[in-house]
């Protein structure tokens, strides 16, 4: 992960002109009331949107992305770095950006009461929420009013509103109905709509956590999703239908050993399980809301997310699952990833070249799948980063409290231990050495752990109480010991002699480490932002204990926005 950009990327972005001027062939939409919605630390503005109420009881629904794909031409060394990180990388403490800051802070980014280009797609949609007609293409745009999520929760939940948005309440009004009708067509045709708890590790100056801070899904956040996620299908089946090649943001079908793993995990639930043969993501909508609400609800969440597949970039549109969508791909954030990029451009070359000839098709389809691959890559990458400077900073975070009792419950389990995750999110391991009343032993018929001589078992989403044992920083790690424990000493007797078994065991702690026992050992919730249904899957590359510092779901922007 390049923190810096080489100087030819540097020079080249120093001599962008910045001037935004009506040129033919841009619509002109500066007179619209155009707002965005981000969280309030919000850098890279990429997004804006505006809703009217038509004669006809339709919604005109405009979404407003900023015009990289104007500043950033191919091959140039903007680009080609672009391109090599693939996607911007928001960590814990920083961002690493894909475009230099001049773009993703600067020209690029729709900062209110200035001119900007942008991408357009302005649709007509109806009372249930299907898109009549749309219109694509680049525009200059003036925003008249940055929004927070915070304080457009306030205005439509509480009646707070201050004097500058008072202006803008009849418009966010329908985008509130909007939002609603849009979800409702989604869930309609079986997409799945998890809702996974978020923390945000908040720092010091210094970068040292203070607190772990829970991030609420509202309807702020939902406006903008929706909006997001209409966008890109409108765009995607607009590009499928030139019959050109194109990029599209899929996810395929849950492999069937995954979904045979998942109905044993759940078993035990007495619940409808997915059929191998003809899954739909109905099916997966139907257990989450028939346990909603209950103790099961988070196990049956992660346990439904980890047999899916991980959500890529292709050239094949194979729909996406999760969105139960024939048709999705990435226009809405080009700031931050690569492929939308593309996809603006793919705008462009249809609506300037119309249908390709057959040489030209294959050239493009040649690149367009190598850079596909690319990308999906670099976010794999990205990821990883993101979760391991989570973890690490939720290591440094329970350091102050080892030895001290928590409430948790079980959110994995494996032939070496059980996975707890506490009600802040932290997760660790409770190794199986440290619980000595019986013999365990791993069951993968009941996915259990049960005692060999008394009966006892421990089942996934099983509440225990543990004390904090060790952390270590290093490895992301954290230990806790079953039961409440007053004084710290003995809590580190008790591991030095779980150490010792382990020593003797080390036969079967090479079996720990298959890696189909450690399928379902996560922890429960990391999740998304603006477009976060679209889920990332969580297939383990590594085995054994490290399986612990991988959530399900994808992190997102700033807070973190889109990734749909």
């Amino acid at each position: 992960l390049p923190f810096d950009f080489p100087d030819d990327v540097k020079k080249e972005a120093a001599k962008i002109d910045t001037t935004v001027t009506l040129e033919e062939g841009r619509r002109d939409y500066r007179d619209r009331q155009l707002i965005t919605i981000d969280s309030e630390d919000a850098k890279d503005l990429d997004d804006a949107i505006d809703v009217v109420r038509l004669p006809n009881g339709h919604f005109r629904l405009g979404v407003y992305i900023a015009d990289v794909s104007y500043y950033v031409r191919p091959g140039s060394a903007i680009d080609q770095e672009a391109y090599n990180r693939g996607t911007s990388v928001y960590l814990v403490d920083r961002v690493i950006p894909m475009l230099p800051t001049v773009l993703s802070n600067g020209i690029c980014s729709l900062n209110a009461n200035e001119d900007r280009y942008s991408m357009t797609c302005v649709m007509e949609i109806d009372e249930e929420g299907k898109v009549l007609k749309a219109d694509i293409g680049p525009a200059v745009i003036r925003v008249k009013r940055r929004c927070n999520y915070v304080e457009i929760r306030k205005a439509l939940l509480e009646g707070i509103v201050p004097d500058d948005l008072q202006p803008f309440m009849p418009m966010l009004h329908e985008l509130r109905a909007l939002s609603t009708i849009l979800k409702n067509m989604r869930l309609r045709r079986g997409a799945i709509d998890f809702d996974f708890p978020e923390y945000k590790v908040i720092l010091d100056p210094d970068g040292v956590p203070l607190r772990l801070e829970k991030r609420e899904r509202t309807i702020a956040e939902q406006i903008v999703e929706e909006s997001m996620l209409i966008a890109n299908e409108t765009v995607a089946c607009y590009l499928r239908d030139s019959e050109n090649p194109s990029v599209y943001r899929i996810h395929e079908l849950p492999e069937p050993e995954r979904l045979d793993m998942m109905r044993t995990v759940l078993s035990s639930f007495n619940l409808p399980m997915p059929d191998t043969e003809s899954v739909k993501p109905a099916d997966f909508q139907k257990l989450l809301e028939m346990t909603k609400g209950t103790d099961e609800a988070a196990v049956v969440q992660t346990i439904a997310l980890r047999s899916m597949q991980q959500a890529r970039y292709s050239t094949t549109n194979a729909g996406h699952f999760g969105l139960a969508s024939e048709c999705y791909t990435h226009f809405t954030s080009p700031i931050r990833r690569y492929p939308d990029l593309m996809v603006h451009r793919l705008i462009r070359q249809y609506q300037r070249r119309g249908k390709l000839t057959e040489e030209e098709s294959q050239q493009s389809l040649s690149y367009h799948t190598i850079a596909a691959d690319q990308a999906s890559s670099r976010e794999r990458i990205a990821v990883e980063a993101e979760r391991e400077t989570d973890d690490l900073k939720k290591c440094q975070y329970m350091l102050p409290f080892i030895g001290q009792p928590f409430e948790a419950h079980i959110t994995g389990i494996t032939s070496f231990g059980l996975f707890v995750g506490l009600e802040n999110g932290i997760e660790g391991l409770v190794h199986i050495s440290l619980l000595t009343d019986d013999d365990y032993e791993f069951d993968e018929a009941s996915y259990t752990l049960r005692g060999q001589h008394g009966g006892k078992v421990y089942r996934l989403g099983d509440a225990m109480e543990v004390t904090l044992a060790q952390v270590n920083v290093e490895k992301c790690e954290i230990d806790f010991v079953p039961g409440r424990y007053e004084s710290l000493e003995d809590v580190q007797q008790l591991m030095a002699a779980s150490a010792e078994r382990r020593h003797k065991r080390k036969h079967s702690d090479k079996k720990d480490t298959d890696t189909k026992h450690n399928w379902f050992a996560g922890a429960i919730g990391k999740k998304g932002k603006k477009d976060k249904k679209d889920k990332k899957g969580c297939k383990d590359k590594k085995s054994g204990r490290k399986a612990a510092c991988k959530g399900k779901g994808s992190k997102s922007r700033r807070g973190k926005k889109k990734k749909k």
